[in-house]
């Protein structure tokens, strides 16, 4: 599980880049690595939310990504 921590840190430190362009994309895919793995990147992603002023929009761009795959798992 190491690496996925480790792309998922790479990935959120792109949230203080100077491009809006990789800022974005910054957020999307750390959304779609939360998908892979709710456990442990859902809840980095909300702590970001709730504690850091600075990348709260692209946190919650981040989380955008993971709604749709929730709402899977608990319509089955």
């Amino acid at each position: 599980m190491a690496p996925q921590k480790e792309i998922f840190q790479l990935v959120i430190g792109h949230f203080g880049s100077d491009l809006e362009e990789m800022r974005a994309a910054a957020a999307f895919a750390a959304g779609n690595i939360a998908v892979g793995n709710l456990h442990q990147f859902l809840p980095a992603i909300v702590n970001m939310v709730e504690v850091d002023p600075r990348k709260r929009l692209l946190a919650l761009h981040a989380a955008k990504e993971v709604f749709p795959t929730l709402l899977l798992l608990f319509r089955t």
